[in-house]
């Protein structure tokens, strides 16, 4: 008889040991690489995504809350094969089934979470785009500053091709990412009125951000130093 509650103890305290160190061992990786693999297909990744979910106390994990969860895709395709450097969904706060998480193989949230989207663009990537969709004057280079971006072209001045700059701003609506052309300058002057004319509307365009998840609204659109950003809002994101 005190062998067999000597037993059932020690199963007991295994039991409970498990329940206690899940959280901070296996099961954290177990729904991760789960929530990868099923963003890998849904996304048609080449490889599977980042995930991290975060369980504020750890313990909160074993009845199925979390706080947060970060996932991180690197070079994706936002639309028409421009890939961006990086994509980072931030989601908000989610409940799971984690016994038919854990028995089923995949993460069974009680509802899709929402969250957050923000893609990083390089200025190679912007100039790839502007030469691609600017076809009445040739691209020649694009600069990214704080705010706004340079727009290196050419025109023929009395049979001469004059190096320009145009200087203008990037803008995204209705996932539409658009530049809109303001200033054209060749060695710092002005160019005559009707050559700015053909040129700012010459050198505008549009790129729709089709490729980006489904359910993402691009909110801002913001130019800095090299590079850009995207931000926006995702719908139900769907982990499992």
């Amino acid at each position: 008889m005190r062998k067999l509650l000597s037993a059932g103890f020690i199963i007991l305290i295994v039991l409970v040991a498990i329940i206690v160190i899940a959280p901070y061992t296996f099961l954290p990786g177990l729904l991760e690489s789960s929530v990868a693999g099923n963003l890998r297909d849904q996304l048609g990744l080449k490889e599977r995504p980042a995930v991290d979910l975060e369980s504020e106390p750890p313990l909160g994990m074993l009845s199925g809350e979390f706080d947060q969860g970060t996932v991180e895709i690197p070079d994706y395709d936002i639309g028409d094969g421009m890939l961006a450097d990086k994509v980072t969904i931030n989601l908000d706060a989610f409940d799971v089934n984690i016994l038919d998480s854990v028995t089923g193989g995949e993460l069974k949230a009680k509802e899709p979470p929402s969250g957050t989207l923000e893609a990083e663009l390089s200025e190679q990537d912007v100039l790839k785009i502007a030469r691609a969709r600017v076809e009445d004057f040739p691209v020649n280079d694009v600069q990214l500053e704080e705010g706004r971006v340079l727009v290196a072209s050419e025109v023929q001045l009395f049979g001469i091709a004059a190096p320009v700059s145009v200087e203008g701003g990037l803008d995204a609506r209705e996932n539409v990412m658009t530049f809109t052309p303001g200033q054209v300058e060749a060695f710092g002057v002005p160019l005559p009125g009707d050559v700015t004319e053909a040129l700012l509307g010459g050198t505008d365009f549009e790129y729709p951000l089709s490729g980006l998840p489904e359910g993402t609204t691009v909110t801002n659109l913001t130019v800095n130093k090299d590079g850009m950003t995207l931000q926006g809002d995702v719908e139900r994101v769907a982990l499992g």
